[in-house]
């Protein structure tokens, strides 16, 4: 069964609901697909359910945006199959809170900048939610300030030490882990080379993830078949996905690309 388990919504930082979602994963012939959306579990029952309405498996998923200070590096966590969805909201608070904060911040400092935008115009592309920096960037692009959605003009300002940069707190992996399976979800390492966070691996792995990334845009083929043997040697299972986010990618590719069979230990979970 094909799976894609790694997609973003409009509850996040993607472009599309999950009525688009299902519609491209059938384009991409995915049978087994998981709405990933960052640091919340909004809406994944009703994304379940119109998915099986559709005749197409679906398994509940977040990805948990970390941070290891010791390895100095990001780290996002999978989680998948959990039933206390509260439990994850709630462990997601703190980060929501920040980055809702950090949203209206940055625009502010876009505005400042010299772009007549506003923090309300901004809103209406985050669905009145969380404000995303491909949100602001949104909002500059049908005002005609940029060519595109994400340009050298994203990663100028929002990097560190950029003029519309403004931090905020992430949780450590560990925890996020913790609370993936306190939850009683499983917890999968997100693509770890594009991340460049294989020094976490031992640590993670004796935390109690389940799985890795193996299958991901942003991984080589040299990457991929090291990774195959991370995984066999910490006996972790492995997933793929498309990290599809609409049109706020700066590489996009259509779901289902680059997808293999979902292994036994996601398919339990359908």
């Amino acid at each position: 069964m094909k799976a894609d388990l790694h997609i973003h919504s409009s509850m996040s930082d993607s472009t599309l609901s999950v009525e688009d979602i299902i519609i491209q994963a059938n384009r991409g012939s995915v049978e087994l697909f998981s709405i990933t959306d960052h640091d919340t579990v909004r809406c994944q029952n009703e994304f379940k359910e119109k998915a099986s309405q559709e005749g197409i498996s679906y398994v509940k998923g977040i990805e948990i945006t970390a941070f290891d200070k010791k390895e100095n590096v990001s780290v996002h966590i999978l989680g998948y199959g959990y039933d206390k969805d509260d439990l994850l909201e709630d462990f997601c608070a703190a980060t929501n809170e920040s980055r809702a904060k950090a949203g209206i911040n940055m625009t502010e400092k876009v505005i400042e900048m010299g772009y007549a935008i506003t923090v309300d115009e901004v809103l209406r592309y985050s669905k009145g939610c969380i404000i995303y920096r491909p949100h602001i960037m949104h909002a500059l692009f049908e005002r005609g300030y940029l060519k595109g959605v994400l340009n050298e003009q994203y990663t100028e300002w929002f990097s560190k030490d950029g003029p519309a940069y403004f931090p905020f707190e992430y949780p450590d992996p560990i925890d996020a882990i913790s609370a993936v399976k306190e939850a009683g979800g499983l917890a999968v390492l997100a693509h770890p080379a594009y991340y460049k966070n294989w020094a976490c691996i031992p640590s993670l792995a004796a935390a109690g993830l389940d799985g890795i990334e193996v299958y991901h845009p942003g991984h080589s083929d040299i990457d991929k078949s090291a990774l195959l043997a991370i995984a066999d040697g910490y006996k972790l299972f492995i997933t793929s996905g498309s990290d599809f986010h609409g049109m706020y990618a700066q590489d996009p590719v259509p779901i289902g690309n680059g997808c293999v069979e979902a292994s036994d230990e996601i398919l339990k979970l359908t």
